[in-house]
């Protein structure tokens, strides 16, 4: 009876060892699927974060359009006034020329 005890005995020794393994395992692995979890959350915010600072972009390169457009205009406007003011003070012999001048510009 002495060695089936002795056989028990070690049998449980393995499978209490086992168990021992079987646990570490197991709290590896929900700390592995809780650390996921947070990866995922992480991700989903950066994309979030993306998306919010895409809209911003494009917000702010239509103002630079905008911004480019108001200055092209106030440049153009600006030499018409010059060009037409040459023009009227120009004497007639120099119209023509400053007329040439306007349709290089």
């Amino acid at each position: 009876m002495t060695g089936q005890f002795k056989d028990a005995n070690t049998t449980i020794s393995r499978l209490e060892a086992r168990v021992s393994e079987i646990r570490i395992i197991e709290e590896d692995f929900k700390a592995s699927r809780e650390d996921s979890v947070s990866k995922d959350e992480r991700i989903k915010s950066l994309q979030h974060e993306v998306s919010k600072l895409d809209v911003a972009l494009k917000v702010a390169q239509e103002g630079l359009q905008k911004v480019r457009t108001t200055a092209e205009d106030k440049v153009e406007r600006s030499l018409i006034k010059a060009f037409f003011t040459q023009y009227i003070t120009a004497p007639d012999n120099r119209k023509p020329e400053v007329l040439r001048l306007m349709t290089l510009s």
